[in-house]
């Protein structure tokens, strides 16, 4: 059976497998944190496999650690995003997609975003 499925994504992902931390805070304001690593990564989000929570609409802190083979000349890359699929994974983890959102705090967050997957597409972009 076919389904209808419209693509929503503005951006080329790329395949690309990064540690990474999420936090975020439950509706008590109880913070948590999972070490992960993304499926995919585009300039817009990023899509990883989780055993936790997270509800949809959560806000979060994610926070990429590029040390271990130098990406994008970056130690690390910290940004914010938000829940906006969850989806069932191959695993017994959830598919978790997060949009990155625009942070006054870290205005330098969406330039090492694009120089990131820029510099590492190399022909492993999807649409």
């Amino acid at each position: 059976m076919k389904q209808n499925f419209q693509e929503r994504r503005k951006r080329a992902r790329l395949s690309l497998s990064l540690p990474m931390q999420v936090q975020w805070r439950n509706e008590e304001g109880m913070m948590f944190s999972e070490n992960c690593k993304s499926v995919n990564v585009s300039t817009d989000g990023v899509y990883y496999e989780s055993s936790e929570g997270l509800p949809l609409e959560t806000d979060a802190t994610v926070t990429f650690d590029l040390s271990f083979n130098n990406l994008a000349n970056l130690r690390i890359l910290r940004t914010r995003g938000r829940v906006v699929r969850i989806e069932k994974a191959e695993t017994e983890k959830r598919g978790i997609a997060l949009k990155f959102m625009e942070d006054n705090e870290r205005p330098d967050a969406a330039r090492q975003r694009r120089r990131l997957v820029g510099r590492h597409a190399g022909g492993r972009l999807h649409r």
